[in-house]
């Protein structure tokens, strides 16, 4: 993943991050859609695999990027990082 790229904070408490390549919202016959790519990470460190992202003008609600992120990392951790979704979930 490109470091220069663009960085996105996801939980700003436990330090997530998107670092993101490119990420663009566009406008088109009245919809919005997005592309973007990139890699989450927490407090600087990498995913065991890495937990990267990529989308190419997917319709979406919002021009927040950080909201399409959050969900997004909701899904990817709940699917591919069942132990982490756990622990991130539990009541503290």
């Amino acid at each position: 993943m490109n470091p220069e790229g663009l960085t996105f904070s996801i939980d700003w408490k436990k330090d997530i991050v998107f670092k993101s390549e490119y990420a663009r919202i566009e406008e088109r016959d009245g919809a919005l859609y997005c592309s973007l790519r990139g890699e989450f990470f927490e407090k600087e460190q990498q995913y065991k695999p890495p937990m990267e992202y990529e989308m190419s003008n997917i319709p979406v609600t919002t021009r927040d990027i950080n909201t399409i992120l959050r969900d997004k990392y909701t899904f990817l951790l709940m699917q591919d990082y069942p132990d982490l979704a756990e622990k991130l979930f539990q009541k503290k």
